[in-house]
């Protein structure tokens, strides 16, 4: 996404260029918050510290690093920030490395809840940019594994409980409305984004996208399904046939492949338009 420009009068610097706009963005220990006014012909930045402060920088202090904090990096220089004992997160810690970061924060030694011990300079530990050694990202996976049911790398949950996506337009989802008025229909599974066409009208879009939904999705429910029920009646077939369910598109329409029973291939829906 390109970068904001003020175009209001007044915001152009001395050769008549939009000044740029650098809410969000960090500097040093500092991040710009919103713009404060102009003082002496240049644009002055409110900007919140690491430490917790709020101050003002003008546009070239902040870029070329001139200023890089509230003071609190002068006030450390002079009197070092002790952090020993805070708790961050999972972490805690211990005592200074005699390290910096390139953007001159502290480095730490940490002990983590879990026993492991780690690094991480004081403004990655106040910004909450770390919070443990790495296990904390390793039982988030590890609930996220738990909480989806993942069968031949597909989520069970997921299609059985898909619903519209909020930022299709169209009201309906894998139904795109094109410049032209009509429409493009693809449906997804494994990763993988499948054409079905382009359709004059939305319902026979709408209709398209159905059909392949219940081809694929539905599909693969079903076979899921039948696999199952064979597997607890027979484990030793359930170990010898592995469950599997592909998708390929042969001469223009979507064929099935599993590992249970062979599924018709779908007949194409509606009147498609070749782009």
């Amino acid at each position: 996404m390109p970068e904001r420009l003020y175009s209001t009068e007044g915001n152009k610097n001395h050769k008549g260029r939009k000044a740029e706009d650098l809410t969000g963005k960090t500097f040093g220990n500092l991040t710009v918050l919103e713009r404060a006014g102009n003082k002496g012909g240049k644009i002055i930045w409110s900007c919140r510290c690491i430490c917790g402060n709020t101050t003002t920088a003008n546009s070239y202090e902040l870029k070329n690093l001139i200023k890089k904090s509230c003071g609190c990096l002068k006030k450390e220089s002079g009197k070092r920030l002790d952090i020993t004992g805070r708790r961050y997160g999972k972490l805690t810690a211990i005592c200074p490395t005699g390290r910096k970061n390139p953007q001159e924060s502290v480095i730490w030694k940490c002990r983590c809840d879990c026993g492991n011990e780690t690094e991480a300079a004081v403004a990655e530990l106040n910004r909450g940019n770390k919070k443990s050694c790495g296990c904390l990202k390793e039982e988030y996976q590890q609930l996220l594994h738990d909480r989806l049911h993942l069968i031949d790398g597909t989520c069970v949950e997921w299609l059985r409980d898909r619903k519209s996506r909020s930022d299709n337009i169209s009201g309906s989802r894998g139904v795109f409305r094109q410049r032209n008025g009509r429409y493009r229909v693809s449906v997804g599974f494994k990763k993988k984004i499948y054409y079905i066409g382009i359709f004059d009208t939305y319902e026979d879009a709408v209709q398209a996208r159905h059909e392949a939904e219940h081809l694929v999705h539905d599909g693969f429910l079903e076979a899921l399904r039948v696999w199952e029920s064979k597997a607890e009646q027979d484990s030793d077939w359930a170990v010898s046939n592995p469950f599997g369910f592909d998708v390929t598109k042969e001469g223009g329409k979507l064929v099935i492949h599993n590992s249970v029973e062979e599924i018709p291939i779908m007949k194409e829906p509606g009147k498609v338009i070749h782009p």
